[in-house]
């Protein structure tokens, strides 16, 4: 992720005039107040106007997110005509602000609607609605001073605690996630460990056993090229290749236990770098399911 600077004009500065006017009036009745006093008012208030995000704001944005910024997507619509499509809506500087998902008719099956800090620019909640539009759940965010997450809360509409996400790091990469319910019980435990261009998780559950194990390779470049998931005495149960094409995933092929082919997934991009289509293959190449996409833009 890269941190990108940005001019934002927010609400903290529309009463920039009106201020500079008060500084103004503090010169002109500096014989009232020592040149101290006024300079320490002065300081003041211009390091709260940079503090607030006057200034500029930093946004740090994933590479999707600075495509989709610099393309100016609005909108992406993932549909085919069987099932529920996904409708995602996005702001000027490409982040997620909204996601539904409706069946053929165009009936709203479930929304999610995403939420930004105005200053820090780091997602701070997100909030889940029902097909009926009352609101379902709660996700709250929080962050170390190195912007990583530390801390998810899943919360009831009234702010009643579910389930609480711990995540701590190691060189910045993950080292462990814990997860609680609502009684500070644990429920999971997911420990990580890197070695070379392998990362491997483990989950261990609330009675200690190892519920869950996954093996990643990635290349020099930092893209997964394989995963393997493991049952709990210790079998390969699935594994996934990804292929890449001018960086871009372009195919995944799915194993299931003693290399038992399952599907190929192949991803088309239009022109412009934005995804296309998706379509499942079974292994006599035959497509069974596919996805279009399209998009609007700003």
């Amino acid at each position: 992720m890269e941190e990108i600077k940005l001019n934002i004009r927010n609400s903290h500065c529309q009463g920039l005039y009106s201020l500079r006017s008060f500084i103004i009036s503090i010169m002109d009745n500096e014989r009232r107040l020592s040149k101290i006093q006024s300079l320490i008012m002065i300081l003041m208030i211009l390091f709260s106007l940079v503090f607030l995000g006057c200034a500029q704001e930093r946004l740090i944005l994933t590479e999707q997110e600075k495509m989709f910024k610099n393309l100016g997507v609005k909108t992406s619509i993932k549909w085919n005509e069987d099932v529920v499509n996904q409708i995602r809506h996005y702001d000027e500087y490409g982040r997620l602000i909204e996601e539904k998902w409706q069946n053929p008719k165009g009936f709203v099956v479930t929304r999610r609607e995403l939420i930004y800090d105005e200053v820090t620019g780091r997602r701070s909640k997100t909030l889940w609605y029902r097909a009926d539009r009352a609101l379902k759940s709660k996700q709250k965010f929080n962050y170390d001073e190195r912007d990583r997450l530390i801390e998810e809360r899943w919360l009831t509409p009234s702010d009643v605690i579910r389930t609480v996400t711990l995540y701590e790091y190691m060189n910045d990469k993950i080292a462990s996630e814990r997860k609680k319910n609502n009684r500070g019980h644990l429920l999971y435990n997911r420990e990580y460990d890197y070695n070379d261009n392998y990362k491997e998780l483990v989950e261990i559950n609330a009675k200690g056993d190892i519920s869950n194990r996954q093996l990643y390779k990635y290349d020099d470049e930092g893209q997964r090229v394989k995963e393997y998931w493991f049952n709990i005495e210790g079998k390969i149960i699935t594994t996934k290749e990804y292929i890449y094409k001018d960086g871009s995933l372009v195919e995944e092929v799915h194993y299931e236990e003693d290399d038992q082919f399952k599907y190929r997934l192949i991803k088309k991009y239009k022109d412009n770098g934005l995804l296309d289509s998706e379509s499942w293959h079974d292994q006599d190449g035959m497509i069974y399911f596919e996805n279009q996409y399209t998009y609007e833009y700003y």
